[in-house]
């Protein structure tokens, strides 16, 4: 028994040995296998932080540009909402304008008839009050001459004769003063 205790023990010290040594060969294995593995996961997260930290900038920067063509759209918006009121505007002044240059003209056509028919009248006028003149003169004459007629003829009164006189002289003032 000796023997086989004596080779049991070595036996177990073999196996021991050999435990040892496939334990240290097994951990220098997945030392060198899962460190490698565990430095390439170090540089995935890395990589992974780095990109998400790059899409966030992408998102922030998509955002902005969001937001500014939102505005861009809204200004157009805006800027074509005032373009339609300021057309709209030009073309009631434009239609404005010609209706007040159709109104002008009829003006100045109505203008140019009222100063022929004014000339006209004036002229007219002119006319009436030379021949009023003409006749006052006439009567002035008549009457100077019927002043002598009635002095010669019927030797009345010069307070009698200054007296017809005045109210001569009256109506043909008047008569001036419609002239």
């Amino acid at each position: 028994m000796r023997y086989l205790k004596r080779n049991i023990n070595i036996l177990l010290l073999i196996m021991c040995i050999v435990l040892v040594g496939y334990s240290l060969t097994l951990m220098t294995y997945y030392e060198t296998t899962y460190g490698s593995v565990t430095d390439k996961y170090y540089e995935k997260v890395s990589e992974y932080e780095n990109l998400i930290q790059d899409l966030q900038e992408r998102e922030n920067r998509l955002n902005e540009t969001s937001f500014e063509l939102t505005r861009k759209i809204q200004d157009k918006e805006k800027l074509d909402e005032l373009y339609t009121g300021l057309s709209e505007e030009k073309d009631d002044i434009e239609g404005e304008l010609s209706s007040t240059k159709t109104t002008l003209n009829t003006a100045n056509a109505e203008l140019s008839l009222a100063e022929s028919e004014l000339e006209d009248k004036t002229q007219e006028l002119s006319s009436v009050l030379s021949d009023v003149d003409d006749v006052a003169d006439d009567i002035d004459n008549q009457i100077a001459s019927i002043v002598e007629d009635i002095a010669d003829d019927y030797n009345a009164s010069e307070d009698d004769i200054e007296d017809y006189f005045s109210d001569m002289d009256d109506l043909v003032d008047d008569l001036r003063a419609l002239s």
